[in-house]
This record gives C-alpha cells, structure tokens and sequence, in this order.
C-alpha cells in the first residue's frame, strides 16, 4: 500500500498545491512568459519585414487594360487604387480574350499544370 500525499495534485482526486510548488509552478510560468516576451518582437520584426518585402500577383482578366473602353478602363483604374492602398504589391494583369473560350480554356490548362495559374 502507498502512502499519499494531500499535496501532490497529480494524484486522482486531489486539488490541492503545496505553498512550493505553487510557487515553482509560477516561476516556470514567469520565466515562459518572459522568454516569449524577449523574443516575440524580433520574430514580430521579421514577419513584418517578410510582409513588407514586393510581390507581384497575376491577375487573368477578360478586360485588356491597355484599351479606351469603359471596362478595361475601370479595370485599370481598380488596379491602380489596389496598388496604391498596397504600395507592396504590383499587379500584372494578364489579358485572356473573352470570346476565344479555346483560348481562354488553354490558356488556364497550360497555366494550371505548368504550376504557374495566375494569383487572381
């Protein structure tokens, strides 16, 4: 037969903590806290020095952006203004005539298993 001890919380039933090992259990839980601390701003610094490193997306688009009509025009227009609320990313559209579906369909195969689709 074992003898138990009313302080050991590992034990079935028992929630009780000594004064030490609360005590310890708060240390270890103040030096975790405290490396975290340490070294979360330079793992903060890095993510944002990733993030703020330019990209370039691709964006297949049915609007040829280099054309006077209307649409083609709001589709130039939208990607300015993406750009500049996001000085970090430029967009490079990619024109895929709407009324050529061959085109279009090869296009986005080849594009697709040739492990290059566009972004957008």
């Amino acid at each position: 037969m074992s003898h138990s001890d009313p302080t050991d919380d590992n034990q079935a039933g028992t929630a009780t903590l000594s004064r030490g090992r609360l005590l310890r259990r708060a240390g270890i839980g103040a030096a975790g806290i405290a490396a975290v601390a340490a070294v979360g701003p330079l793992a903060a610094d890095s993510a944002l020095a990733a993030a703020a490193a330019p990209v370039t997306i691709t964006y297949m688009t049915r609007w040829d952006v280099t054309q006077t009509d209307p649409a083609s025009v709001a589709v130039k227009q939208l990607i300015a203004s993406f750009e500049s609320q996001h000085p970090t990313i430029k967009v490079q559209p990619q024109y895929v005539s709407p009324f050529d579906a061959v085109a279009y369909s090869q296009k986005l195969l080849l594009s697709v298993t040739g492990g290059h689709p566009a972004d957008v």
